[in-house]
């Protein structure tokens, strides 16, 4: 069985599942940071100006390797921790999937007039990176 660690803020979409299971098989387990560690999803979810990126690098790397995930979706955090966490990328055993979308804009015209803009992000593939 696969373990793969989703680390995004939101649940995988209905694609991004199909995907997985098209790349793995059905025999995958999907585990959400946020259940499996909610202090570190917390802390990357927020992110302070004065956090220690390097830390929380470490403690998302000991995470996938200690635990035996075979993947990691991301991105979580800010682009600066994203950046941190890719400098030690060999240090990471586990392949990393990076959540892909594209956004659509949507404008509708209220009845009053006013213009409402919503943007939808559609996902498009997982760009992998061993």
């Amino acid at each position: 069985m696969k373990k793969i660690l989703n680390t995004m803020q939101h649940a995988l979409t209905s694609a991004q599942i199909v995907e997985i299971k098209t790349k793995y098989g059905d025999n995958v387990e999907i585990v959400d940071l946020k259940n499996f560690s909610e202090s570190l999803f917390s802390q990357l979810s927020n992110i302070s100006v004065y956090a220690d990126l390097s830390t929380l690098a470490y403690n998302l790397i000991c995470t996938i390797n200690l635990n035996n995930f075979d993947s990691v979706i991301l991105p979580i955090g800010s682009p600066a921790f994203m950046y941190t966490l890719a400098s030690r990328n060999d240090e990471i055993y586990a392949d990393k999937l990076f959540a892909h979308s594209e956004r659509v804009s949507k404008e509708v015209t209220n009845d009053d007039g006013t213009v409402t803009k919503t943007n939808v992000f559609n996902h498009v593939s997982f760009i992998t990176i061993v």
